[in-house]
């Protein structure tokens, strides 16, 4: 394979031997002289040996393209001996597809132009070799003789040409594709050169706007690019330099470049990267940060910042507020692995450990002095303390300590522990009250039945005939001596027979009404010891737990309200599973369901139904719980009422004091239950479950 120009030397070369042999065999044709002659001889040898000698092809055709010679080093070019190819048609050897360009050219080449051209050739072997052909016709008195020309192998020149071809169109293809802005500029006057498809979206610049453009048309400071440039004249290179920029249409953005200049062009090449996003971050980040170290400094919870030797690296005022110190006297000073505190206790020894092996620990509210509380009479403080490790790369490097004073919050449980205790004993109390409230209600209504039936006897003894005896009584005395006269002649006499047999029926009667009277006001008068007796029973302290007949209490509950709901004319209905007796607080229980009963009756009173209904059941739920429910059709509850219901204060009587069913609440709680209500709304009546454990004397939750 040879260059151009040297191709161009040979080409020269040969056409010198060949007009010096054509020298030689004129004279000898003119002379007379033979072949023989030694000058002839000599110009001959010298030209067959620069022919048989070249890497390039030497050949020659006749006028119909038959070869008429070839020189030897066809067969190391193409791998056909030169008898192969002398005497066939040059055609033969041509590539098809190339085929009809070399008959044109040939044909251009009879009319006296010298060609070169490239072409393809088949190898012996069927492989495609690329030659580049220099010819020329063959002319004679009689014309057109043929053609003389030289073959060279280009086969490797071209294999290259497609090598960068290909290399170039990837080139380009990264360059434009490149997830990057690329650029090239000339430095000294920052003509733009080339830049690639992101950078033109970058600087909203279109392909036809590249012409003219300065690279200085986009600092949005004239003195960045004069820096840029002082930088690649002193070091040829400047990385991930970060400047504000600015688009075609006036608007900045923030860009990082790399450039490479290259002397021997005055170019500059790199990349160009917009960094907006992440400058914006970095801005809210450190806006966060600043923020944060705002809100430390200012929050009332101590935080510690420790290195991994234990030594107090940083902290905020809280901290030394806490410990009565400065900030001097702590950072840099304290130690946790040198505090005999903690070293000498196995269990924060350990919390330390944990922590600083890569767990978050919670540490309980523990008590602690400060140092600036020396007297015995200033009390130790109650912190929580949360120790958190700070990892990179799944290392520790650093544990925070948040240490929050809940002295306060401790100091407000204990009044809380407190108050829910009085709360609980007003719930008892007021349970209590719930039963002698109905208790004293039900003895009034039957204090008055008695008043009434007493009342009523009365009257009849005072209205009563009896004295109508009397009178009778005295007549019969008057007359006792002649009593037979009396009642056979007297007037009044004849009478008094059928009188006294008249008042003796009327009075026979009244003594049958008066003796009704008299057992209405017996059974009153039962009622009220029963109901006393039932106060005594369960008027004991709440709190107890023994076996109890659940079924009795809940009997005993409707027997308090029993006047009431005849009065009302509401109806009771019971649905009660056959249970064994089990362990409850049956004072708890009583004062829940007389307070359930009670407010079923209010509802129903509220209500506009005709015939109000209670449906009291008692049933096991489940293999550890009993459910005691008390229904009714009455007003209903909203929806929105259903979550405050049980809340202290909360009522929707006129004269309730809502705290009936939040005591409620508290004793089922208590008993280790609960207290539930349901509605479907307005209207649609309420059902209330208490549900208590399960519990029988033999220690089995089922029978």
């Amino acid at each position: 394979m040879g260059s151009k120009s040297s191709y161009e030397d040979l080409e020269k070369r040969i056409q010198e031997l060949e007009q010096e042999l054509n020298s030689c065999k004129s004279q000898e044709k003119q002379s007379g002289r033979h072949g023989d002659d030694g000058e002839n001889r000599l110009a001959y040898e010298r030209y067959k040996s620069l022919v048989e000698n070249i890497n390039e092809i030497v050949f020659s055709t006749d006028a119909q393209a038959q070869i008429t010679y070839v020189s030897p080093n066809i067969f190391k070019v193409s791998g056909f001996k030169q008898e192969e190819v002398i005497g066939r048609n040059f055609v033969e050897f041509v590539y098809p597809e190339d085929l009809a360009s070399r008959m044109d050219q040939f044909q251009k080449i009879m009319e006296g132009e010298n060609q070169v051209t490239e072409y393809r050739m088949m190898g012996k072997d069927g492989r495609i070799i690329w030659v580049r052909a220099n010819a020329r016709a063959m002319m004679t008195e009689e014309g057109f003789t043929g053609l003389q020309g030289i073959l060279v192998d280009i086969t490797d020149s071209k294999i290259m040409e497609e090598d960068l071809r290909k290399s170039e169109e990837r080139f380009r293809d990264l360059f434009n594709n490149a997830q990057v802005g690329l650029v090239r500029t000339r430095l000294g006057d920052g003509k733009v050169l080339a830049i690639n498809e992101l950078c033109a979206r970058m600087f909203q610049i279109a392909p036809e706007d590249l012409q003219g453009l300065r690279s200085t048309d986009f600092y949005a400071n004239a003195k960045d690019r004069q820096f840029m440039v002082e930088i690649l004249q002193a070091n040829g290179m400047i990385e991930n330099h970060e400047v504000l920029m600015r688009r075609k249409d006036g608007s900045e953005f923030w860009a990082s470049y790399s450039l490479r200049i290259y002397p021997e062009t005055g170019a500059v090449e790199g990349v160009i990267i917009d960094i907006s996003q992440r400058k914006a971050a970095e801005e809210a980040l450190q806006r966060s940060e600043e923020r944060f170290k705002s809100l430390i400094t200012q929050s009332p919870i101590s935080y510690e910042y420790y290195g991994m030797d234990g030594t107090l690296l940083e902290n905020n005022p809280a901290h030394c507020r806490m410990w009565g110190t400065t900030r001097e006297a702590l950072v840099g000073n304290y130690n946790l692995f040198q505090d005999p505190a903690i070293m000498n206790d196995p269990s924060k020894r350990k919390i330390l450990n944990k922590v600083f092996s890569g767990e978050v620990v919670r540490v309980p509210p523990f008590q602690i002095r400060p140092t600036s509380r020396k007297k015995e009479s200033e009390k130790e403080l109650w912190v929580k303390a949360t120790m958190y490790p700070i990892k990179q790369n799944g290392e520790v490097v650093n544990v925070v300590n948040v240490l929050e004073d809940v002295t306060e919050q401790k100091m407000m449980e204990a009044k809380l522990e407190e108050t829910n205790k009085q709360l609980v004993l007003a719930a008892r109390e007021a349970g209590m009250a719930e039963v002698a409230t109905g208790v004293l209600h039900n003895i009034g209504n039957i204090l008055n039945s008695v008043h009434v039936t007493a009342g009523a006897i009365l009257e009849k003894m005072e209205n009563s005939r009896m004295v109508n005896f009397e009178r009778t009584g005295g007549m019969l005395k008057e007359n006792l001596d002649s009593i037979g006269e009396y009642l056979t002649l007297d007037p009044k006499g004849k009478k008094l027979p059928a009188y006294l047999a008249e008042l003796a029926a009327h009075m026979s009667g009244e003594r049958r009404k008066l003796i009704e009277d008299a057992k209405q006001l017996r059974e009153y008068i039962d009622h009220m010891v029963t109901i006393i007796s039932l106060q005594q029973s369960f008027g004991k302290a709440a709190g107890l737990t023994e076996i109890t007949d659940i079924q009795e209490i809940v009997e005993a509950a409707v027997t308090l309200h029993k006047a009431a709901l005849i009065r009302h004319g509401i109806e009771l209905k019971r649905g009660f599973e056959d249970l064994p007796p089990i362990l409850a607080d049956r004072n708890r229980v009583m004062q829940i369901m007389v307070n359930l009963i009670a407010n079923a009756k209010h509802a129903i009173k509220n209500s506009e139904v005709e015939r109000g209904e209670i449906n009291v059941s008692i049933r096991k739920v489940g293999e550890d719980q009993l459910a005691i429910s008390v229904s009714d059709n009455g007003v209903g509850i909203p929806p929105e009422n259903l979550d405050r219901i049980f809340t202290h204060g909360f009522t929707t009587r006129k004269r309730g004091h809502g705290f009936g069913l939040h005591s409620g609440s508290i004793a089922a709680a208590e008993m280790g239950g609960g207290l539930s209500a349901q509605s479907k709304g307005e209207g649609h009546g309420a059902a209330f479950t208490l549900t208590i454990p399960f519990k029988t004397p033999d220690g089995e939750n089922s029978r």
